[in-house]
Parts: C-alpha cells; structure tokens; sequence
C-alpha cells in the first residue's frame, strides 16, 4: 500500500525499492501466509456457521408463513414440483455438520470475511476519535484494495502495527473473495449449461 508518507527521492533509492519490494513482499508474507491463512479459515467456518444461522431462520419463517396461508403453500409447492433442482455449494462450519446452500448465499459467504475485515478497519480508524464513520470506511476499503493515497494515515506506533495486521488480513480476504467469486460464476456457468 502507498500511502505517500515514506517514498525513496533518489533514483538509487527507488532502484532498491523496485527490487526490495517484490523480493520483500515474498519473504514476509511466505513467513505469514500460514498464521494469517489459519486465522482467515478460522473466520470463513465462523461466516459459514452464521449464513447457516440465516438460513435456518428463514426456512423457519418460511414454514411458518405457509402453515398460516393456504395460497402461499400452494404457490411453493407448484415452484418446487416445476422448478429443476438448484446448484449447490458446500460450506463447512466452525462447528457442527458441512451444510450445502445455494448460489446466494455461497456468494454472501464468499463476501463475509471482506465485510467484517473492512468493519474492522473502519474500527481502527474510529478509535481514533477525529475520524467520521465515512472517512473510516473509505481508509478501510483504499487500504484493502492497496490504493492507499496517502490522505488518510496510521498516525502513531500503535496504529501503525494495527494497520499493518489489517493490511495483511485484508488483502489477502480481498484475493479470496475474488477467487471465490469467479469460481462460483465459473462453476453457475457450467451448471446452468
């Protein structure tokens, strides 16, 4: 991320930072990818427990509502009768059975990880106390997308290790939910072929 703060002026400077930077980015994150990988995953199975949470109240809810209503039970079960079976996904949970969901919420949970980092983010600029939700979410999302322009910066030591950790996590739940999200649209392609 280049925020602007620190920059090399010098063509020497920049010469070392053009190869210091791909061989550095290499050798830190080769020694962090298994740590933060096991967080993110830790994060994902806890996304994966509360998308089934989600479903399962709306299922309940759903039965509800057609127990009380004879239209709506007819008209659900004319959909399920017509309707061809749906592409399922299969998440796993942090704690209880796998579960298979649909496209829907297969994308939402390929999105999850990403929210709740960039609400954490958001966190650490508002803990500042000078900050408005807006400008937190803005610093939140340049930072994850590693745009950085250098308006917004970790002023202190502290925020400083803090934005750094985010930026590890961020990152690399941003380049997640990426693949993700082109292997579900790969994969919904196939399907509906």
């Amino acid at each position: 991320v280049g925020y602007g703060d620190i920059s090399p002026k010098s063509w020497e400077g920049r010469l070392v930072a053009i190869i210091y930077m791909p061989l550095g980015t290499i050798v830190i994150m080769g020694g962090l990818l298994e740590p933060v990988g096991s967080c993110l995953s830790k994060l994902d199975h806890l996304n994966a427990s509360i998308i089934c949470s989600l479903r399962d109240c709306y299922v309940q809810a759903k039965r509800w509502a057609m127990a009380r209503s004879d239209l709506v039970a007819a008209l659900a079960v004319r959909t399920q009768v017509s309707g061809r079976p749906g592409q399922r996904f299969l998440l796993q949970r942090l704690f209880g059975p796998d579960v298979e969901v649909g496209p829907a919420l297969a994308h939402l949970h390929a999105m999850l990880s990403t929210v709740w980092l960039a609400i954490a983010g958001m966190f650490i600029m508002i803990v500042r106390g000078d900050t408005t939700a807006l400008d937190a979410l803005y610093f939140s999302t340049t930072s994850i997308t590693t745009i950085g322009y250098g308006d917004m910066l970790p002023r202190t030591e502290a925020e400083k290790a803090v934005t750094t950790l985010f930026l590890l996590f961020g990152a690399t739940a941003l380049a997640v939910m990426v693949g993700r999200l082109q292997t579900i649209r790969v994969s919904r392609r196939i399907f509906l072929k």
